[in-house]
């Protein structure tokens, strides 16, 4: 087993199994078995396989409805070629297959930002998921780890390095640095574990070893020669450009200070001098490496905060719980939700990111209008309604109809307190202050069936209407300074900046005075304003205002770019403002700003004072203060951004507020029944059961059904049970249910006859089953255009004991994967013949992509489409129906 599969899947697999969540297999790509017992699986996860075997097992897994991820750690096209791993990967057609196999997966877990910016071309369920630290296992090892007697050679320091003999050349990349500080410092050694540095291989204090057959091994080992400094060196390539943090996550739970590369696999978590040191050049090398090895409390300090920030973002309690999710997405029909919301960061924050994320994993689909626009259909595709801080008259209307006409739930998000709006909004706070706007606000808070607030205030202030809140924060989304390069700090000017738009002028007033007396204090101090701007803050020295850009993202990179060195977040003291979210916060501290805060509930919450960030009464020496001791240290300037901006990614990201939402909706469709479209993955996965139980399953409900059939009251005239049974269930269950399979009767030749197959005769012979709709999320097949008007779609079921409860859906879904006509009707009530009908009105079908999707929920007894082998399709097989005109 390669260490990326024992690290990757094998122990968060492990972990869940252990928690009775999932049971799996761990199955090497060559068994031959694998072929034959796929279809018994609910999933099949696949991690770097690339052979054409790997493709057609695919291929086979989805003709069984089997649920497909594919996991992929490495950039196989960029692989040097001349290379022997190149070599091989290019004479399989590696990246070709592995395209093929991502194309036909219900996801895809891509490991770097990179890597998912190409697959996601051919799989739009593509992710990035988050990986696992080994600190858990470390932690094992330490206790039985015996380290060097050292005790005689106090002043000799170690550098290592382990990894496979790829990255021989990166070691190359820094060997004349080594050999300089070999040079220098006669009691310094390195040591190389796997990989081999030539250039170095003949020096005495330069020790290769031989690889370890497995990563706790290595672990072990590693422990045992007590590094004093790691090195994670990497040249810029397309290949390592798409590779993961690896090495900072083995160095963190390692506990030791590292040096890095300056490329991207390091740029979401090192942050310089403070969990790790980042070089981009030999001198940056040099100057890094003689820090750790001279500093020890420099390097002891970035041990501890690289080991805290592993813990906090990569324990297995973290990724198993992450997987857990994605696969519970792969395996479920997309929830969908409609959004009530105007065009404003707002939405953008709370709702279209962390949506967006969860729509690629597959677990949701959503559209954002607003409340003046929705139409009945839009009603009738939702299945969960989300209102984003509208109480006008129509967001009222669309709720009250979601609840009394389309009985689908209703959620109410907000992160202001409008009942506390001052009157200094203007136009705004009349409006919020206007008496209908109150009643509006409380119906909509009183007869939501969920609040949705952001801080604990405002989560306070929402249960005096409803009894049903929970408090989920915004998260900063970090892809949105993907690239930003910020200024180079000058050592010889300190730059002050606030960060805001045109209306927090009177914010400002609160620091004003405080700001006139740093600036006679500290001349070299420079002010930048992003957004207001006034005459008294004119009248400041070194000061520069830059225009207000709408767009929140280019403002962001804006002051990434700027590379402030204290941000200002005055707040006036009012109830409006402290149930305000801390998005100053949220913003200097991604953005490497020490900041300064307003000691007010927003802010309270979330800073560490001294650490992360100061908290200052609101009064001018309050101010001054805070502001001057920063002014006049650099050193605590730099821990305190470098602080704040691992607190904001490790706890106030993007990727929390996605986990937040992702258990919001996982626990509000938990008692839905199985008639709604949206089947969670928590059943999915806490299911899994077994052929036998499934079998026991149907017994009961055949025992239900004939005290169903048999009772006057309820049995359908004409259709006895006996013929009922022998027609629907000896006939009609597959071989994969243990009983045979009988040939298609004169019913289905007839309807095969008139069949919608392009003038094509359907041989007879060639019809089958298809999977048992009870178990899987649907089933999809390709379709050509239909008639433009007045259609109606009729499919031919087959069904064990159709007078169950339970109902058949379809969904007609364009090639922008985008649902365009959903329906559903009680099995029960389909004619005998099992035909059911859609009536799809006057949709216009495209020419190319656009399938047919069929599911089942709530049926006690299996259920099957009739389909049809045809290989001019994708997938090889095409489901029996026919057009009928209305």
């Amino acid at each position: 087993m390669i260490p990326s599969v024992e690290i990757v899947l094998a122990r968060p697999l492990q972990h869940l199994a252990d928690q009775g969540l999932l049971e799996f297999q761990l199955v090497l790509m060559g068994d031959a078995r694998l072929g034959e017992v796929v279809a018994e699986f609910d999933l099949l996860l696949l991690m770097r396989c690339c052979q054409p075997e790997a493709v057609a097992l695919v291929e086979k897994a989805r003709a069984s409805g089997v649920s497909v991820i594919y996991a992929i750690d490495d950039d196989f096209e960029a692989l040097d070629p001349e290379s022997p791993l190149g070599a091989h990967y290019k004479a399989i057609g590696a990246w070709e297959n592995l395209l093929k196999i991502c194309s036909k997966s219900s996801q895809v877990w891509a490991f770097s930002e990179a890597l998912r910016q190409k697959i996601v071309k051919v799989q739009p369920h593509c992710v990035v998921p988050v990986a696992i630290a080994n600190f858990e296992l470390i932690d094992g090892l330490v206790s039985a780890i015996l380290p060097d007697d050292r005790t005689a050679k106090a002043e000799r320091k170690v550098i290592g390095y382990a990894a496979s003999t790829y990255h021989s050349v990166d070691i190359e990349m820094i060997a004349p640095v080594l050999e300089r500080l070999l040079a220098e410092r006669p009691k310094l050694e390195l040591e190389f574990v796997h990989v081999r540095c030539e250039s170095l291989a003949a020096h005495p204090r330069v020790t290769h070893f031989g690889s370890l057959p497995s990563v706790r091994e290595l672990y072990g080992f590693v422990l045992s020669r007590n590094w004093d400094v790691g090195l994670a060196p990497l040249m810029r390539s397309a290949a390592n450009d798409a590779k993961t943090d690896n090495k900072y996550r083995e160095y963190g739970s390692l506990n030791i200070p590292a040096v890095y590369s300056d490329a991207p696999p390091y740029w979401g978590s090192v942050i310089h001098e403070y969990n790790g040191a980042i070089a981009s050049d030999a001198q940056g090398w040099y100057a890094s490496l003689c820090n750790l090895l001279d500093d020890s409390a420099l390097a002891s300090s970035i041990a501890r905060h690289a080991r805290e920030d592993v813990e906090r973002r990569y324990s297995i309690e973290v990724v198993a719980s992450r997987y857990f999710g994605l696969m519970g997405a792969a395996m479920s029909v997309p929830c969908r939700i409609l959004v009530l919301a105007a065009d404003i960061p707002t939405t953008d924050i709370d709702v279209v990111r962390p949506y967006s994320r969860l729509e690629a994993e597959g677990a949701i689909v959503f559209r954002v209008m607003t409340a003046d626009s929705v139409s009945p259909e839009d009603m009738a595709w939702a299945q969960l309604l989300v209102v984003v801080r509208d109480v006008t008259a129509d967001a009222i209307r669309v709720a009250q109809d979601a609840r009394e006409r389309f009985v689908i739930p209703v959620i109410f998000s907000w992160d202001d307190d409008f009942f506390a709006m001052p009157s200094s909004f203007g136009e705004l706070s009349d409006y919020y202050h206007a008496p209908t706007t109150i009643a509006a606000l409380k119906e909509m808070l009183t007869k939501a069936d969920l609040v949705k607030a952001s801080t604990a205030r405002l989560a306070a202030r929402s249960r005096e209407y409803s009894r049903n809140v929970v408090q989920i924060p915004y998260g900063f989304d970090f892809s949105q300074l993907a690239g930003v390069t910020p200024r180079h700090r000058e050592e010889s000017t300190v730059t002050i900046g606030f960060f805001g738009s045109f209306s927090h002028v009177r914010a400002l007033d609160i620091v004003l005075s405080a700001l006139k007396r740093v600036s006679v204090a500290a001349p070299h101090v420079r002010f930048q304003f992003f957004g207001p701007q006034s005459d008294e803050l004119t009248a400041l020295q070194n000061v520069r205002f830059i225009p207000y850009n709408h767009s929140s993202t280019e403002s962001l990179r804006d002051l990434a770019a700027l590379g402030w060195d204290i941000g200002l977040a005055p707040l006036e003291d009012n109830e409006f403002n402290r149930a305000k979210l801390p998005t100053k916060y949220r913003d200097y501290g991604a953005c490497h700003i020490a900041g300064v805060y307003s000691k007010l509930d927003p802010f309270e919450a979330v800073v560490m004072e001294g650490q992360t960030g100061l908290l200052v009464d609101n009064t001018e020496e309050a101010w001054f203060e805070a502001i001057m001791s920063l002014v006049t240290d650099a050193t605590k300037r730099r821990n305190m951004a470098a602080a704040a901006h691992a607190h904001v990614r490790a706890e106030l990201s993007l990727d929390q507020a996605v986990e937040a939402w992702r258990g919001l909706l996982a626990s509000f469709f938990a008692d839905e029944s199985d008639s709604k479209a949206a089947v969670t993955y928590k059943r999915k996965l806490q299911a899994l059961e077994s052929r036998v139980e499934r079998l026991t399953s149907q017994i009961e409900g055949l025992k239900r059904a004939s005290r169903i059939l048999l009772s006057e009251r309820t049995r359908p005239l004409g259709r006895s049970f006996g013929d009922r049974i022998r027609r629907r269930f000896l006939r009609m269950v597959p071989r994969w249910e243990g009983l045979p399979v009988a040939c298609p009767g004169a019913d289905i030749a007839a309807f095969a006859a008139q069949a919608s197959c392009d003038d094509q005769v359907i041989p007879i012979a060639s019809i089958n089953l298809s999977a048992n709709l009870q178990h899987v999320a649907f089933l999809e097949y390709p379709i050509h255009p239909l008639p433009v008007a007045g259609t109606i779609v009729q499919v031919a079921l087959a069904a064990t004991v159709p007078s169950l409860d339970g109902v058949f859906g379809l969904e007609i879904v364009n090639h922008a994967d985008e649902i365009v006509f959903h329906a559903t009707q009680s099995i029960a009530h389909i004619n005998p013949n099992l035909i059911a009908e859609f009536n799809v009105g006057k949709l216009q079908v495209g020419q190319s992509n656009w399938r047919l999707r069929f599911f089942v929920r709530g049926s006690e007894s299996p259920v099957f489409l009739y389909q049809w082998q045809d290989g001019a399709v994708k997938g090889g097989r095409r489901v029996l129906f026919r057009i009928a005109e209305e």
